[in-house]
């Protein structure tokens, strides 16, 4: 591995570097401030070639008293919102497909 970056470990100790993963983009959805349901269905034919669906949240809120929570699910080609507990902050899910 590079002589530059971070080590990154697992539990047995063994290294789990794999440097800069490629991925596909799926799609997006915006969130706002306590939504507490919904889905983001993405395309299936990915799925098809052995890629997996996985998402990011990005916040774009301070989110500062905030009284619903939140959590997202993934199943099958969707992701699914649902009440959990995170805080339910205003922000973008997306989605993408990594091997």
């Amino acid at each position: 591995m590079s002589d530059y970056g971070f080590g990154v470990w697992d539990e047995q100790g063994r290294q789990r570097n794999t440097g800069i993963r490629p991925f596909l983009y799926a799609g997006f959805m915006k969130l706002e401030s306590e939504q507490t349901t919904g889905a983001l269905t993405v395309p299936r034919e990915p799925m098809n070639e052995g890629l997996r669906l996985s998402y990011v949240f990005l916040c774009t809120d301070r989110g500062y008293q905030i009284d619903k929570k939140r959590q997202f699910l993934v199943k099958d080609n969707q992701i699914i919102v649902s009440d959990g507990h995170d805080d339910a902050v205003e922000g973008w899910l997306i989605a993408y497909y990594t091997a």
